[in-house]
């Protein structure tokens, strides 16, 4: 053998046994015909390319999934306002009551977080005392009794 093969990057060079020798050795390059990629199928021939049904019948089945969901939160909502009215309505005809005097810097906040109604919280306990005392504003004046929650 009479010839050196060596191998940079992508292209297979060979260098000749007296090229060895000489600073700026010569090159010859080695092609070799790499084989073809076999036929690859279109997406047409694919089997998950193929439509299970029809476009009408999967506009149809979107609209009713719809349907479903929009009345399934519609009544989710309508259950969970009557709820929470009925709640409210419950608390302001049970609700033991008693009258308390206000002072300066008293609130329908703070009444509320110092005479709480169990099982709701201090947002609707202001509702509660504003409904007991047909108040049409939450400003208070020093020397008003208003109802608020029994302490009981």
């Amino acid at each position: 053998m009479n010839r050196g093969d060596y191998i940079d990057g992508n292209l297979a060079l060979s260098v000749p046994k007296r090229s060895l020798s000489i600073a700026n050795p010569r090159f010859e390059t080695q092609i070799y015909q790499l084989p073809s990629p076999r036929h690859r199928k279109s997406c047409n021939d694919l089997p998950y390319a193929q439509p299970k049904h029809s476009s009408l019948l999967s506009s149809v089945l979107a609209v009713f999934a719809i349907l479903v969901l929009v009345s399934s939160m519609l009544a989710a909502m309508f259950s969970v306002a009557s709820g929470s009215r009925s709640a409210f309505e419950n608390a302001l005809d049970s609700t033991p009551t008693q009258y308390v005097e206000v002072f300066e810097g008293d609130s329908l906040w703070t009444l509320a977080k110092e005479h709480p109604v169990s099982g709701m919280t201090t947002q609707e306990t202001t509702e509660l005392i504003r409904a007991w005392n047909d108040l049409d504003h939450a400003t208070l004046q020093p020397g008003m009794e208003l109802l608020v929650a029994s302490d009981v």
